[in-house]
């Protein structure tokens, strides 16, 4: 019972710092509008039961800096080649589908894989099953980049 509690205040604190930023409003009648609608979704999330490690990985935090950052790399040179395929797509477009079996055991740590995928320019995941992700490349070589990349190695997991 401990655990739920500490994890609901951390989703309060959480909840109520994006609201902050994301308002930008600091009169007392909206900060009490934020603090009576962050205290209610916090709420709903107990009754409903979804207030638990996997829901709000906060333990994941130093990992998920990393990854952000690898993935904001990835993001910007991908976007490079893409600009230079369509600049230059003499024999360089050659679309392709390719078959990744990550090695990641949580659904959460396969969704973050696939999403990071899509928005890497150049290549989007087309399905996703247990055991494997079905990903289309602009070029082979880009999807294949993906299915051999080590960067992917930081997707965090629950």
């Amino acid at each position: 019972m401990g655990r739920v509690v500490g994890l609901a205040f951390g989703l309060g604190v959480m909840l109520a710092a994006l609201w902050l930023v994301l308002s930008g409003h600091f009169e007392p009648l909206l900060i009490g509008i934020g603090l009576v609608s962050v205290v209610g979704v916090v709420g709903l999330c107990l009754s409903l039961g979804i207030v638990d490690r996997e829901g709000l990985p906060f333990h994941l935090l130093p990992r998920l800096i990393i990854y952000w950052s690898i993935l904001a790399l990835k993001i910007v040179r991908d976007n490079v080649i893409v600009a230079y395929t369509i600049l230059r797509p003499k024999g360089r477009v050659k679309p392709g589908l390719v078959t990744i079996s990550p090695e990641l055991k949580t659904d959460l740590g396969r969704t973050i894989y696939a999403n990071a995928i899509t928005l890497t320019p150049g290549t989007y995941t087309v399905s996703i099953d247990q055991d494997c992700l079905l990903v289309h490349g602009l070029n082979e070589a880009a999807a294949q980049s993906d299915k051999s990349d080590e960067a992917w190695r930081e997707v965090p997991e629950a």
